[in-house]
């Protein structure tokens, strides 16, 4: 399938299978039926959402690499109009829409101007997979940022449960817990996270 076939696409993800051509109308794509992102890597079109500065959000696409975690375009599909950018032409955040099983930065999730688009999204994907780790801590990321300690602190046990990336998660719960004034719970994370209080 062209890009140019995608009429209201209904898959969150598509492997693009010849992605060394230069044009990105003759990228072919795969549609993959997962609901998160599994593969470690690889180049992918999923779906994400470009939250504007006043608000509005858009539905688009961006074509992800993994493992990195980083995208070149965002396209915007109306009928069969199709509009790439790169990021930084556009005023707002984009973000994925599609949870990732594979470690990253949790800033793809993250929108500064609408935080609970990226907080429903990874919730969402918590339902979705057996493999929870990975969104948990992106998801308990940003609740730290948006100082949502006690909601923080649930996503990251939910981390630690389902085995977490690094010994760093148990130094985030021990910050949660100091925060919410459980020393004896923080100490117990700091000595997980072989950190002195």
């Amino acid at each position: 399938m062209k890009l140019s076939e995608l009429n209201n696409p209904q898959n969150y993800i598509f492997e693009i299978k010849n992605d060394d051509s230069d044009n990105f109308l003759d990228w072919e794509l795969l549609p993959l039926t997962e609901e998160v992102i599994k593969r470690e890597d690889g180049h992918f079109f999923v779906s994400a959402r470009c939250v504007e500065n006043e608000g509005k959000v858009i539905k688009c696409f961006i074509n992800l690499i993994m493992p990195e975690r980083i995208f070149d375009f965002v396209f915007f599909i109306k009928e069969d109009i199709i509009i790439k950018k790169f990021p930084y032409e556009i005023e707002g955040d984009i973000i994925c829409a599609v949870p990732s099983e594979i470690y990253g930065n949790y800033e793809m999730y993250y929108s500064k101007n609408n935080p609970e688009i990226g907080i429903d999204i990874l919730k969402d994907g918590l339902s979705k997979t057996q493999n929870k780790s990975a969104i948990a801590e992106d998801l308990g990321y940003i609740l730290r940022d948006e100082n949502m300690q006690k909601e923080a602190m649930e996503a990251f046990l939910v981390a630690e449960k389902n085995t977490p990336s690094s010994e760093y998660i148990y130094h985030e719960l021990g910050q949660l817990y100091e925060s919410v004034g459980d020393k004896n719970k923080a100490q117990y994370y700091y000595d997980k996270a072989k950190v002195v209080l």
